[in-house]
């Protein structure tokens, strides 16, 4: 009777977990602005997600139209100063099109540009603080500066005039740092990438097997993200998404299986399945880095840095598992097999809900 109601103990557990990981599978709290200066102020077009936008308790289809309350957040939270001179919106904020889950506007600002011209972003900062809004500015020569605002530093200062100084900014802006920051803020709140990423070291025993298994599909999504944010493939994100979902489920389906079914091919060679998936996780990398998008003239460097934060959070996630299951060892090893399973079934019931809801999302 005792195992019974400890099994139901532990399922119940494992279904809370699951549907509070479904709600926030493959998010990050992160919203977006461009901005295009002129003599007289500027022109700002910004972007939000619903999910985000669910924080304030707005109704994503009652508050997020013209001059609305989203509208209104955006404008009082994202500001424009010329010294210590605050700007002034012309008016509302007019909705846009967008795609599915996000919200754009876009309004006018008015102010003398003769200063030092400083943008200012505290959006959702007082309900999430760990928020990042990307802010890009548009410079006379085609291209754009971009930076990383977070509630540790909310205020970007350019120079007010000449565009060629506003260019000499981008080194301060986000071409290193801020998409370093943005590919460890990634991965670490991609819950499927990590959850992938999870099964690969309950899969693999063996620090120097685990250490070929996490390099192939570091190779992999490498491959693939940089192939995708440089323009040579290209694939519609939302069926990607179902696929990384898949993946999870296979490999769940390996660990549920057990180490006593037999060597299979997972398991006697993971670092190819590794690669292979690693190939359509990067997909997704990319369609992540298509939403913040790479700076003109900085491309590499930007890539780099992104697929380098991607991977600095990775280490961090494996480091964390492999520090908690040496802590856990004793228990683990006195563990009967059914309760070493529930992990697999766990990630396997999360799977395949991530995979039935995505698919659905296509229709």
């Amino acid at each position: 009777m005792t195992g019974r109601l400890l099994r139901a103990a532990l399922w119940g557990v494992c279904a809370a977990g699951l549907l509070a990981a479904g709600a926030a599978a493959h998010t990050r709290s992160i919203s977006y602005s461009s901005w295009t200066l002129d003599e007289d102020g500027a022109w700002v077009s910004a972007r939000i997600s619903l999910l985000d936008l669910s924080r304030l308790a707005l109704d994503p289809s009652l508050d997020v139209g013209s001059g609305g309350r989203a509208a209104d957040h955006l404008v009082r939270n994202l500001r424009l100063w010329v010294d210590d001179a605050p700007c002034v919106p012309a008016g509302p904020a007019e909705a846009r099109a967008s795609a599915q889950g996000w919200a754009r506007f876009r309004w006018r600002i008015d102010c003398d540009r003769s200063g030092v011209v400083t943008l200012e972003s505290s959006v959702l900062l007082d309900v999430a603080p760990s928020h990042m809004h990307f802010a890009r500015v548009a410079v006379a020569e085609g291209g754009a500066v971009e930076r990383v605002l977070t509630e540790a530093e909310p205020r970007w200062s350019l120079p007010g005039a000449g565009s060629d100084a506003t260019a000499q900014a981008a080194p301060g802006g986000t071409t290193l740092t801020g998409y370093l920051r943005l590919g460890v803020d990634h991965i670490l709140t991609g819950f499927d990438h990590l959850l992938f990423v999870l099964g690969l070291v309950l899969l693999v025993s063996g620090r120097r097997l685990l250490l070929y298994t996490i390099t192939s599909f570091t190779l992999g999504h490498s491959v693939t993200l940089s192939l995708a944010a440089l323009g040579f493939v290209r694939f519609p994100s939302a069926p990607i998404e179902v696929v990384i979902a898949a993946t999870i489920a296979i490999l769940a389906a390996e660990l549920a299986r057990g180490a006593q079914a037999g060597p299979t091919p997972m398991r006697r060679f993971p670092w190819v399945m590794a690669f292979v998936f690693g190939l359509l996780h990067g997909l997704g990398f990319a369609g992540a880095l298509a939403e913040i998008g790479l700076p003109d003239g900085e491309i590499p460097l930007a890539l780099l840095s992104f697929n380098l934060g991607i991977e600095a959070g990775q280490l961090v996630f494996v480091v964390a598992v492999l520090a908690a299951r040496a802590l856990a060892r004793p228990a683990i090893d006195r563990a009967p097999i059914w309760l070493l399973r529930v992990p697999a079934y766990g990630m396997g019931g999360l799977a395949v809900f991530w995979v039935l809801d995505r698919t659905a999302a296509l229709f």
